[in-house]
């Protein structure tokens, strides 16, 4: 995965979180975004893959992701 992925991936999850009706689920996508914001600093830094692929990010949007 390069770190051109990764930022589209923490991209999603941001407006994933703009999106979401609940607090708990807003908080926890924007986690996500920054997990794989993360990630593609420490990837363009150090220019070492990381060790473990990264999960994908999300596909389906459930109930919670609804905006209010």
């Amino acid at each position: 995965m390069t770190a051109q992925e990764m930022r589209a991936n923490a991209h999603q999850c941001l407006s994933w979180s703009e999106a979401a009706r609940y607090r708990e689920t807003r908080e926890a996508f924007f986690a996500l975004a920054r997990a794989w914001m993360s990630a593609a600093i420490r990837l363009e830094r150090d220019n070492i893959p990381l060790e473990a692929p990264l999960p994908a990010a999300p596909t389906i949007m459930g109930r919670d992701c609804l905006a209010a």
